[in-house]
């Protein structure tokens, strides 16, 4: 009697365990958290673009050597100011050829962003290829490394 009883409070334990695991977001999921990042990025919500960062973050620019979380935190605070105080506009940023690749709890993205506008008042154009490794962390999702190169494609 007192196996049964193991055994059934065993057999308990490991379908509570079970049931509170998160399991990771659907790649639905991860495209609305992109949506996120990206509106944040774009109009200076510095606040929404660190929770965004994975812990162990790297981002690299082309030409340029890796950032870390926090330096890379440190260059985007600077530009959340431009953006605030108007020094750097955009009239247009949209994400074209997004592609995600999903492995359980990690995604690569990949695409170009064409963003025009004007920094300092002078207009801008910019193609940027780019690849994005997102991982589950902490039950989100998260960017953990950053990749870009320009881009003179149209799509």
């Amino acid at each position: 009697m007192l196996s049964r009883s193991i055994k059934f409070v065993f057999s308990a334990v490991i379908l509570l365990t079970a049931a509170c695991v998160k399991t990771p977001e659907p790649a639905t999921n991860l495209e609305a958290t992109l949506a996120t990042f990206s509106q944040a990025f774009r109009s200076g919500d510095s606040v929404t673009v660190e929770a965004h960062l994975a812990e162990d973050y790297v981002h690299v620019n082309s030409g340029a050597a890796p950032y870390d979380r926090a330096q890379w935190l440190g260059w985007y605070e600077g530009y959340a100011r431009e953006i605030a105080r108007g020094d750097h506009v955009f009239e247009d940023y949209a994400v074209q050829s997004l592609q995600i690749t999903q492995h359980e709890d990690a995604a690569y993205v990949t695409g170009v962003v064409h963003a025009t506008g004007t920094r300092y008042g002078e207009a801008f154009v910019q193609r940027i290829r780019f690849t994005n490794m997102w991982i589950i962390e902490g039950g989100r999702w998260k960017r953990a490394g950053f990749h870009d190169a320009s881009s003179s494609e149209k799509n």
